[in-house]
């Protein structure tokens, strides 16, 4: 009888064992140094909205930038004059002034012949005329005011059109390298390539037996390639959703602050995903 029930019990032990052996080599599996690629989170090549003949770039090869700085400039003395032409408009106040002064006259003169016909000492035909002058100041400061809104409206345009000649950093990065120089036309190619590297990114493919096992709360400990030495932790950023059929692997990307700069991008490492127990 009980040789009977081992014998009944026996696949289910088996099973077990089967079941305990896959989180082993699981745990060893994600325990293990595994080949990974740092590489930019960003790469730009710079070029302008508009074409022109560049003033000067104010960078080169491996200078650092940051969001919003100005790295090259297109010749823009027209642009500047039409800006100064424009705020110069949009700020004179003296048509404005004057057509105010007549309005308060008409306004004025439309009042002392008001009273005066009450008294018959005008006639209903000069109380008109001074009616229509008083509507008519009153379009003529009107459309000066308009004129001056419109005025405002042209120097936002000269601004906008004056900064498309300044071409800015859309990144924190370093500059790779530069294309063109001052004194050459740019039209529509690169002026320069920047990358952007804190943070940087780190590319692991993972094989299809490890799917389910990384996480997006999952942390790598990632290992550069010598020379260069030290740990760094990257939180799971990516896990691809397809996998390669031809090689049985999915990608997945970390994300590795670099906020020093201290790491290169462009070179090999591990990782390895320490989950704890």
């Amino acid at each position: 009888m009980i040789l009977m029930r081992a014998q009944h019990d026996r696949p289910i032990v088996c099973m077990a064992l089967a079941t305990l052996m896959s989180v082993v080599m699981s745990v060893s599996a994600l325990a293990e140094d595994i080949g990974c690629a740092i590489e930019p989170s960003r790469h730009v090549k710079l070029s302008t909205a508009v074409e022109g003949v560049l003033a000067s770039v104010k960078v080169q090869r491996g200078d650092r930038v940051r969001e919003g700085d100005v790295v090259a400039l297109l010749e823009s003395s027209v642009e500047q004059a039409a800006e100064k032409l424009a705020d110069g408009r949009a700020t004179l106040h003296a048509q404005i002034d004057a057509r105010q002064a007549r309005l308060k006259s008409a306004g004025r003169k439309l009042k002392r012949t008001e009273e005066l016909v009450d008294k018959n000492f005008v006639s209903l035909e000069e109380v008109e005329d001074a009616q229509t002058e008083f509507e008519v100041a009153e379009r003529n400061l009107q459309e000066a005011i308009e004129s001056q809104q419109l005025a405002k409206l042209d120097l936002v345009r000269a601004k906008e059109q004056l900064a498309l000649r300044v071409i800015r950093s859309p990144i924190n990065g370093i500059v790779v390298e530069t294309f063109l120089s001052g004194g050459e036309f740019a039209q529509g190619q690169p002026i320069m390539e920047m990358v952007a590297i804190d943070p940087l990114h780190v590319e692991v493919l993972l094989p299809l037996s490890m799917y389910g096992q990384i996480t997006d709360t999952s942390v790598g400990i990632v290992t550069p390639e010598a020379p260069l030495t030290g740990e760094y932790p990257a939180k799971v950023a990516i896990i691809d959703k397809v996998v390669d059929a031809a090689s049985g692997t999915y990608g997945v990307r970390l994300l590795l602050p670099n906020p020093e700069f201290a790491l290169p991008a462009g070179i090999e490492c591990e990782v390895r995903f320490d989950h704890g127990e």
